[in-house]
C-alpha cells in the first residue's frame, strides 16, 4: 500500500495595495475620503512576476482558480508570505 502524500499547502500572502477610490454625485474632493485607499488583502498566490500579482479566494484540486484578482506591481506596498504548513 502506497503512503500518503504530504498534502501541499498552496502560498498564502498578506498584501497590501493603494487602490483607485471614486465618488457619485457632485461634492468637493476630499483627499481623505476620495483619494487612493490603502487596501489589506489575505489570499491565495496564483501568479507574479514584475507587472503584477494575481491572487484568487479558492483553489480546486486541479489547480483552477475562483475569484481571482490581479493587482498591478506599481500599487502594491506590502507583500508578506503566510506560512499555513504547520
Amino acid at each position: 500500500m502506497p503512503k500518503p502524500r504530504k498534502q501541499k499547502f498552496p502560498k498564502a500572502v498578506y498584501v497590501e495595495w493603494e487602490d483607485s477610490c471614486d465618488s457619485h454625485g457632485w461634492g468637493e474632493f476630499k483627499k481623505e475620503s476620495d483619494g487612493p485607499m490603502l487596501i489589506r488583502s489575505v489570499a491565495i498566490l496564483i501568479h507574479r512576476d514584475k507587472d503584477c500579482v494575481a491572487l484568487s479566494t479558492s483553489l480546486d484540486p486541479s489547480g483552477k482558480a475562483a475569484g481571482t484578482m490581479t493587482i498591478p506591481t506599481s500599487a502594491i506596498k506590502k507583500l508578506r508570505r503566510i506560512k499555513l504548513d504547520a
